[in-house]
């Protein structure tokens, strides 16, 4: 079974959130857990918008930083390439979904192929598309 997380998923790895507990046990039983070369970016802007808000000490936030490089390490990084940006496209269209979500979704869409893959994923939006795309679904 392969999990993917989307970027408000991976960011509970770093941030105390309803969810933190199950995204951080997938990490502390060797999952196979793949995201999205965009989460890198997501999840980064995530942790520095928090600690500029006061939301966590900055020392914190760069730990955390250190830790997604290091996570990210140990996870299949989809990239984001043609196949991927033409699927986000017609996710865009046949769910109305913002730009990045449909990346997230087209990414996890490239993964599935024929393999196991529950997607997990708290935007409610991006869930149901997920759900109409037949993925099996874990809303955080």
């Amino acid at each position: 079974m392969i999990y993917f997380l989307d970027a408000s998923a991976l960011a509970k790895r770093y941030l105390l959130e309803a969810g933190t507990d199950r995204v951080r046990q997938l990490f502390r039983r060797n999952a196979d857990i793949a995201v999205s070369r965009l989460s890198e970016v997501e999840v980064t802007s995530a942790l520095v918008r928090r600690a500029n808000a006061g939301d966590i000490d900055p020392d914190d936030m760069e730990a955390h930083l250190r830790a997604l490089a290091d996570d990210l390490a140990s996870c299949d990084v989809v990239e984001i390439r043609r196949p991927v940006v033409t699927k986000a496209k017609e996710l865009v269209q046949a769910h109305a979904l913002r730009a990045y979500d449909a990346m997230q979704l087209a990414a996890a869409l490239r993964v599935k192929g024929s393999t196991a893959l529950t997607f997990m994923c708290a935007d409610g939006e991006l869930c149901d598309a997920a759900a109409a795309e037949r993925l099996r679904l874990v809303r955080l």
